[in-house]
């Protein structure tokens, strides 16, 4: 991740998450912006600590994705 992640909700009470993360794949870095809304803003959200705790182990690669 390239910082922490941002929620903050809309004026209808919808909750929107913004995080940065980065992949490197054959040595060139790239860098991805996300928005995730509603229920996926909330689980990533309140699941940062672990996606902090696994991006250190081990960076993702851009081929690699969350579902929820």
């Amino acid at each position: 991740m390239t910082g922490d992640p941002q929620m903050r909700f809309t004026q209808n009470g919808k909750a929107v998450l913004n995080i940065g993360i980065d992949t490197n794949v054959n040595g060139f870095a790239e860098f991805h912006d996300v928005v995730a809304w509603e229920k996926a803003a909330e689980v990533i959200g309140s699941l940062r600590v672990a996606l902090k705790a696994r991006a250190a182990a081990r960076p993702l690669r851009a081929a690699a994705y969350f579902t929820i």
